[in-house]
């Protein structure tokens, strides 16, 4: 299981891209680094 400030900074950060069979979640970040 994800901690707290793990899961915060994902929905802040982070675009869902895809789930697999097994019901994991892929994110991908917003922004691109410099």
């Amino acid at each position: 299981m994800s901690s707290f400030a793990t899961r915060l900074h994902t929905f802040f950060n982070g675009t869902l891209v895809g789930t697999d069979e097994e019901g994991n979640r892929y994110y991908k970040e917003r922004r691109a680094k410099p």
